[in-house]
């Protein structure tokens, strides 16, 4: 959690392809087999869902760090 802490910007770019190439390879193993496959379409949905929880947790964390800093 310390590195996601450190650097949300990565993380975030990091969970953004993961979705996109999930939601690519979803679409294309439905296309070639016509069948519906949960797992790239659970890997779109974790990622696309983290997102904003690390925002709004950096957020969080920067609002609460700025009170800390402004209370001293």
């Amino acid at each position: 959690m310390r590195r996601l802490v450190h650097n949300p910007k990565k993380f975030i770019f990091f969970s953004i392809v993961t979705f996109i190439l999930a939601s690519i390879l979803h679409n294309a193993v439905y296309a070639l087999t016509q069948v519906e496959e949960p797992f790239f379409f659970t890997i779109a949905i974790v990622t696309a869902l983290s997102i904003p929880v690390v925002l709004i947790y950096s957020i969080f964390l920067k609002i609460r760090k700025d009170n800390d800093s402004s209370a001293s």
